[in-house]
């Protein structure tokens, strides 16, 4: 172990040796290397060693640097390169040469030992940015314009969407003694020879002339005519194609330019027209207001239409519809019965209707107009009233269905000899009157529906004829029956619900012998029976051996049922305050086997008498 400590020693020795004899060597050469420079640096802690110091100077090309504007360097150094920055564009690198080609340069040790220039590449950044704005009112006097230094039709901008806009305030085109120009990219002295656009007043008359020249006189123009002030004006070219909208109007194509094989480097001039030396020689009278461009990628809005086909059906619920175009084909909506479609319109109120060459400008829901064309429907003819409909049938063998389009009003007769069917499709009908809805003394039959009434009448007189109700609901709110059923026959199924207020009258009265049955459904008083049974015949339930006791559901706030004559009671439950009935004794027919129970059920915190059947064991 000794032996090797003593030569590692001796070893580190010699190295250090020659390490210093090296460095010294160094030092010579470098004394050497810059011994024809004057100025003097220390370079690691190694005083008056000689060094030269070269310059970079940088062309920004419309750009910002955010550091020095020169940066010094020597053959040693390896310094970054700052990173400029310009508005709506993305910097590509430095170059060594004013064509932006070649390799391009990241940082000082790929230069060169000289001074050098580097100058900025910029790539359009995505999207479609505003580059030039000036949003507030300038006055042009004449001769005076502004140069926005935007160039649309040169190498670099050619292959880009652009869209120039601008507002006229003010304008009095009497004013001008030449064609005033609001916009230009060219110089007017050359006439429509040199490509270009330019927006200007078209000769004498009050109107406003949009032309796009290219290859060297084909000339393309549109001309807006009657406008008021204040108006704004847009020119856009989207994949080639020149296009101008007059206040948000749809998009108008003035010239496909996919052809153009010449670039020029004229930028857009707000104003009076110059000539190839500056010299305005079309001058311009007026204000302007909300000027920009845009350059880019034209990526247009979307806007979502939605169709509310308000009641109706229709298949297209939305569509999307780029900005300045219109709305397109409007979808047909369907409804029921007895309505026409009208229209789309921008409101419920219906102000406003829209058609196919509506420009969609913004979000946007658009409601159907119906027009009725009847409130009810029979035999493929609509009529304004059940009456008018009731008149035009002659007595009849078969039935004649009529079919309610809306909610109406009124109080009609059927009269013997005339078979209806009253299909109320959910709708709903009241009386016009004091007078029941309906004086029955045909043969009726009532499917869905509402009838209400708030007379002195009953909703529904059955003066001897038939009267069948399935799912339907009677409510009488006056002070009469929902259902008088004076010597007719009545039938009561499904799931029909009857219901009175009165305090005097049942919600169905069946008397002079008339026939009543009931097989389901509901039948309610809040203040008196639910059914009087006057005289007559009166059947609740079927008799069928098999006893439900959940229909019908007869309930009142004195008795379920009152009866001064006979009947049958085979299903359902009755329910009264004081009794379920006011005379067990009238029942005289029930389900073989079956026997009558009484009970007591508290609804609404009250105690009701129920009576059932219930079947022997």
């Amino acid at each position: 172990m000794g032996k090797y400590r003593k030569f590692g020693k001796k070893n580190s020795i010699s190295k250090g040796y020659i390490i210093f004899i090296a460095f010294i060597i160094g030092i010579i050469a470098m004394s050497v290397g810059y011994s024809y420079y004057s100025d003097t640096l220390t370079i690691r802690g190694i005083a008056n060693a000689k060094y030269k110091i070269y310059q970079i100077e940088y062309e920004l090309n419309g750009g910002t640097n955010p550091e020095n504007a020169v940066t010094e360097f020597m053959i040693i150094d390896d310094i970054p390169l700052p990173v400029p920055t310009k508005s709506h564009y993305v910097f590509d690198g430095w170059y060594d040469n004013e064509d932006l080609s070649g390799t391009k340069i990241t940082n000082t040790n790929q230069l060169d030992h000289e001074d050098v220039i580097l100058y900025a590449k910029w790539r359009f950044s995505e999207g479609f940015p505003i580059v030039y704005s000036h949003e507030d009112e300038f006055v042009f006097t004449g001769d005076n314009h502004i140069d926005t230094g935007i160039y649309l039709y040169n190498d670099e901008n050619w292959e880009k969407d652009y869209e120039i806009g601008f507002t006229i305030e003010e304008y009095t085109p009497s004013q001008q003694v030449n064609q005033a120009v609001f916009v230009n990219t060219k110089y007017e002295n050359e006439s429509i020879f040199f490509p270009g656009l330019v927006v200007r007043r078209y000769n004498s008359s009050n109107s406003i002339e949009v032309t796009q020249t290219i290859n060297m006189g084909e000339r393309e123009y549109k001309t807006i005519n009657n406008y008021s002030l204040p108006c704004t004006i847009k020119v856009l070219r989207i994949d080639g194609i020149i296009y101008y909208s007059f206040n948000n109007e749809p998009l108008i194509s003035v010239q496909d330019m996919n052809d153009f094989d010449q670039q020029f480097d004229v930028s857009v001039w707000f104003g009076a027209a110059p000539d190839v030396n500056g010299t305005p020689i079309r001058p311009l009278n007026g204000t302007l207001s909300n000027m920009y461009i845009r350059l880019g990628k034209y990526s247009p809005k979307k806007y979502t239409v939605t169709f509310n086909p308000n009641g109706g059906s229709v298949n297209e619920r939305t569509r999307e519809v780029n900005e300045f175009n219109v709305i397109g084909t409007l979808p047909v909506p369907t409804s029921s019965e007895g309505r026409a479609f009208e229209g789309w319109y921008t409101d419920l109120s219906f102000s406003e209707r829209i058609n196919d060459n509506t420009v969609v400008k913004e979000n946007k829901t658009y409601y159907a107009k119906w027009t009725s064309l009847g409130s009810v429907y029979m035999d493929g003819v609509y009529y304004a009233s059940l009456t008018t409909a009731l008149e035009n049938i002659q007595n009849n063998e078969g039935y004649t269905t009529i079919k309610l389009l809306e909610d109406i009003r009124d109080n009609v007769t059927i009269d013997a000899g005339k078979n209806i069917i009253l299909d109320f499709q959910g709708h709903i009908i009241s009386n016009n009157t004091s007078d029941a809805v309906i004086e029955n003394k045909g043969n009726l039959k009532i499917i869905g529906g509402t009838f209400k009434s708030n007379g002195t009448n009953a909703v529904i007189n059955n003066r001897a004829g038939l009267v069948e109700i399935t799912n339907t609901r009677i409510i009488s709110e006056g002070t009469k029956q929902a259902i008088y059923n004076e010597g007719g026959t009545l039938k009561i199924s499904g799931n029909s619900y009857l219901a009175s207020s009165s305090s005097i009258r049942a919600a169905v009265h069946n008397l002079k012998n008339g026939k009543l049955t009931i097989t389901g459904g509901t039948i309610v008083s809040t203040n008196y029976s639910a059914v009087v049974n006057e005289s007559g015949v009166m059947t609740i339930g079927t008799k069928d051996g098999n006893i439900s006791t959940s229909s019908p559901i007869i309930q009142g706030k004195t008795y379920g049922v009152s009866s001064s004559a006979n009947y049958s009671l085979y299903d359902g439950v009755l329910k009264g305050k004081t009794e379920a009935v006011n005379n067990v004794a009238k029942i005289t027919n029930i389900e073989d086997n079956s026997q009558i129970s009484n009970d007591t059920e508290i609804i609404d915190g009250v105690e009701y008498k129920t009576l059932y059947l219930e079947l022997n064991n």
